[in-house]
């Protein structure tokens, strides 16, 4: 019977209860060879180091401790990191880096229900599902009656424009093929034969902002694109323009969106904020025409175990000699969420 590579586990209990039911990491037991008896409680570097000493495969999810050279010195032989979430950004190291160990995310799994969770926002706010649901507990039975003919939505022929171009944009331009709709996206790496794959045009960002009836942002969190969302490009909207962000609070100037929402002309949807949640008090909270989730775009409940699952195909891979599809390009690392 071949030798099972020894493993070691970089995340918290919760996560790895979480992400890894019972039946998947009983899959993983038929390759690996790990005690997960000491994952601990909370992100606890010394008891992760433990885990991980002599490791030849890291397995992480989130709440993973940087992989330092103190951390690495602990595991000479580490092949591969599988990280069963998307960003790797806050546990690679310079020093992961230069020892050259390879990484495979499985950022493309968490990126499925983002997109779908959009393609719910988008769908439902063109029908004003929130809008008239906060008019029905308003004005009761009279808020049947509306304009139909001169309605404010509906998804024949809508722009909808998207911010950002990464793992989510692909998915969701995918799913939006099944509509009738013009798609506007703003990026700088959208090409010309993107256009012609996924049906939809590049656009600069201020036509975005300024014709599009549902805009979403899914810029990657760099500072280059804080507040790229601000007084100037709100003030571009259509009167009932829709507004969705599930990427993070910052990429929006949030004083200028209250503003903005105070109006009246815009509708936000708003999975993230910074800080999230926002302080108490804050006009989000009252705001009509500004619908708060608790950042729930991404994976969560039962679709943890698609990364998992991600992860454990990865591994096959890798100790098949095959190509990693989840593989981090370290290259491109600075421009990614």
């Amino acid at each position: 019977m071949k030798k099972k590579l020894r493993a070691g586990i970089n995340t918290t209990r919760a996560n790895w209860d979480w992400v890894f039911p019972p039946p998947v990491r009983e899959a993983y037991r038929e390759l690996l060879d790990f005690d997960d008896s000491g994952v601990p409680e909370r992100e606890d570097p010394a008891a992760i180091a433990a885990g991980l000493r002599g490791a030849e495969v890291a397995v992480a999810c989130w709440n993973a401790v940087p992989f330092t050279g103190e951390l690495l010195d602990l595991c000479p032989d580490l092949r591969i990191i599988l990280y069963a979430a998307g960003t790797v950004k806050y546990f690679v190291t310079p020093e992961l880096l230069r020892r050259g160990i390879p990484v495979t995310s499985a950022a493309a799994m968490n990126a499925v229900p983002v997109a779908e969770f959009v393609l719910g926002l988008i769908l439902t706010s063109l029908k004003n599902v929130v809008p008239h649901h906060m008019d029905f507990l308003a004005r009761g039975r009279a808020a049947w009656e509306t304009d139909r003919a001169g309605y404010n939505g509906g998804c024949y022929k809508t722009r909808v424009g998207l911010i950002g171009d990464g793992l989510i944009v692909r998915r969701l331009l995918d799913l939006l093929r099944s509509f009738d709709m013009e798609v506007l996206v703003a990026s700088d790496y959208f090409t010309p034969r993107d256009e012609e794959a996924y049906g939809a045009r590049r656009a600069a960002l201020d036509e975005l902002m300024s014709l599009c009836d549902v805009v979403s942002v899914h810029h990657a969190d760099v500072p280059e694109n804080w507040n790229i969302i601000n007084a100037r490009t709100l003030g571009l909207m259509k009167k009932g323009a829709r507004l969705i962000n599930t990427s993070r609070g910052r990429m929006i100037d949030e004083a200028a969106l209250v503003k903005k929402l105070e109006t009246g002309d815009i509708t936000a949807y708003l999975d993230v904020t910074h800080p999230e949640p926002p302080e108490e008090g804050h006009p989000f909270y009252r705001l009509p025409n500004c619908v708060l989730t608790p950042h729930v775009a991404g994976s969560i409940g039962g679709e943890t175990a698609r990364m998992s699952l991600f992860c454990l195909d990865e591994l096959r891979r890798f100790l098949a000699g095959e190509p990693l599809l989840g593989l981090v390009d370290f290259s491109r690392l600075e421009r990614r969420a």
